[in-house]
């Protein structure tokens, strides 16, 4: 059977305008919120009351709301508003990857015996693989 004007062609893509973007419906909603303006005497957007409420509370200890509510922060609550805005600000902590052979520590940059030694251990490779 012969090849067709739309077979499949080498080195090209069937779909090459690639899949189409995610709609980020609750992000975009998110974002429309946080713009949005709160306060009557001195309005503030959302996002940026929400920043000043973080950092009241981990100055103070305590969060004060426009109605007069207040809520004192437990310790629990505190720290949990701290890794918040640790991580947003300085990002995740770096996880520390321990990396060893056979107990003793791997070099960073191998040196010219260990280059020697990998060279031994692939041609001894190669001829197994040859039998």
């Amino acid at each position: 059977m012969g090849k067709s004007s739309t077979s499949f062609q080498p080195g090209r893509s069937g779909n090459p305008k690639g899949r189409p973007p995610k709609k980020r419906a609750l992000t975009n909603l998110l974002e429309r919120g946080g713009n949005a303006k709160y306060g009557q005497v001195d309005p503030v957007a959302a996002k940026r009351l929400f920043a000043q409420r973080v950092w009241e509370g981990l100055a103070t200890g305590r969060i004060k709301f426009d109605d007069h509510t207040v809520i004192d922060l437990d310790a629990q609550s505190y720290i949990a508003l701290a890794r918040l805005v640790l991580v947003q600000v300085d990002g995740p902590p770096r996880a520390e990857v321990d990396v060893t052979s056979e107990g003793k520590a791997l070099k960073s940059t191998p040196t010219l015996d260990d280059m020697k030694g990998l060279m031994q251990i692939m041609a001894l490779r190669e001829k197994d693989d040859e039998r």
